[in-house]
């Protein structure tokens, strides 16, 4: 009896559920313990800022590190130090419609931010969606090859998701790099204007069926 083994794909996309917003409380003197006291203060002031919204599920502020920092001397032809730099990094978490108002308070309590990411949530009904879409992908190219061979599908005989054999399961990935763009409000507070992404989930499943 003929096997027909085939491949289902679908994906979808959808907007974020929320943003994850990594920032860093930066600290400089002129020894290492004042520089980073002073970081350690700031973040302190990054949460408490963040504590002010609804829109935020969680902030930590965990990695820290400390440096001496130099500049090039043209007089002596070598670098000269210029003091210390302690830098508390971290993330925090926001709900998606959230992200710019948080973005812009952290940045004024004195935050220093690289980027935003984009995230879903584990139940997010996009995840169905996809993984039915991939079944029924693959139950349409068993029609087609059986089709070509003049016959019919029969029984399903397996349904695999290629994650378990380290191929991936529905995985979500953003479209390009998350936009952080700051201007001058006529107040000449900071404020982020955050363009927000689209997330592309693909899921994929490997089926046979016997062929009737």
């Amino acid at each position: 009896m003929a096997t027909l083994n085939v491949r289902g794909m679908a994906t979808d996309d959808v907007e974020p559920d929320y943003g994850v917003i990594h920032c860093a409380a930066v600290g400089r003197a002129d020894t290492a313990a004042q520089a980073l006291e002073g970081a350690t203060a700031l973040a302190d002031n990054l949460r408490a800022a963040a504590q002010g919204f609804n829109e935020v599920r969680s902030i930590r502020l965990s990695r820290a590190a400390v440096h001496e920092t130099y500049e090039w001397d043209e007089s002596t032809h070598a670098q000269r130090s210029t003091g210390w730099q302690a830098v508390i990094g971290g993330s925090a978490e926001v709900e998606a419609d959230g992200v710019s108002e948080v973005a812009s308070e952290l940045v004024a309590a004195g935050a220093e931010m690289s980027h935003v990411s984009w995230c879903i949530n584990d139940d997010n009904a996009v995840y169905r969606r996809v993984r039915a879409g991939a079944v029924a992908d693959a139950r349409r190219a068993a029609d087609d090859f059986a089709s070509a061979l003049g016959g019919m599908v029969g029984d399903l005989i397996s349904l695999a998701d290629p994650g378990l054999l380290g191929g991936g399961a529905p995985m979500p990935t953003a479209r390009g790099e998350m936009v952080l763009a700051m201007t001058a409000s006529a107040s000449a507070k900071s404020v982020v204007s955050v363009d927000t992404e689209l997330i592309t989930v693909t899921a994929v499943v490997e089926a046979s069926y016997s062929m009737a």
